[in-house]
C-alpha cells in the first residue's frame, strides 16, 4: 500500500526521536529476545547452527561482486521484503479479525516457521519464532510503522553478514 508507506514515512519524518527510540529499543529487545532464545536451545541441548544459517554463511566468498551483493540482499532486499509481506500484509490481513495480539501471534509465527529449512531442522522454530514474535511485537509497539522494523531487521542482519565478511579477510 504505497500510501500507508507514504503516511510512515511521513511519522518517521515528523518525529524522528521518537521512531529511533523505537528502533533502539526495539533493536535491543531483538537481541535480548536471541539471548533467550539461545539459552532455550542450549537448555534443551541444542548446539548445532541452523540449516537457514548454514546456507547463507556457505554463500560468503572473498570477492568484491558476492560481498556487495550479499550486502544488497541480506541487509537491504531481504528486511524491505520480509517485513512487508510478514508485518504490512500478513499482520495487516490478521489484525481486523483477530486484533494485535492475534496479528502478532501469526505474523510471527508464519516467519518463525518459513525461516526452518527443513523438518530435520524444525527445533529452529525456537530462534526463528521468538525474532519473528519480537519483530511483530516492535511493530505494533511502533504504531505499525514499517520503516522502524524494517531498520531493526536490517541491523539484525548486519550484524552476522559484518562477521561473516571479516572472517574471509
Amino acid at each position: 500500500n504505497k500510501r500507508r508507506y507514504k503516511h510512515d514515512f511521513s511519522e518517521f519524518k515528523r518525529a524522528p526521536k521518537k521512531y529511533f527510540g523505537h528502533v533502539l529499543s526495539g533493536f535491543i529487545l531483538v537481541y535480548l529476545a536471541a539471548y533467550a532464545a539461545q539459552v532455550i536451545m542450549i537448555t534443551i541441548g541444542v548446539t548445532e547452527t541452523s540449516q537457514n544459517e548454514m546456507a547463507i554463511q556457505s554463500m560468503f566468498s572473498p570477492d568484491l561482486i558476492t560481498i556487495v551483493s550479499l550486502f544488497l540482499t541480506l541487509v537491504i532486499i531481504t528486511p524491505i521484503v520480509e517485513e512487508t509481506v510478514f508485518r504490512k500484509a500478513l499482520y495487516g490481513l490478521v489484525r481486523p479479525s483477530l486484533g494485535d495480539l492475534g496479528a502478532i501471534l501469526i505474523s510471527g509465527l508464519i516467519f518463525g516457521f518459513l525461516h526452518v529449512a527443513s523438518w530435520g531442522d524444525f527445533i529452529q522454530i525456537i530462534p526463528y519464532g521468538i525474532l519473528g514474535l519480537s519483530f511483530s511485537y516492535i511493530y505494533y509497539y511502533s504504531g505499525r510503522n514499517i520503516y522502524v522494523i524494517i531498520i531493526i531487521h536490517a541491523l539484525n542482519n548486519l550484524i552476522p553478514y559484518l562477521r561473516y565478511t571479516l572472517e574471509l579477510f
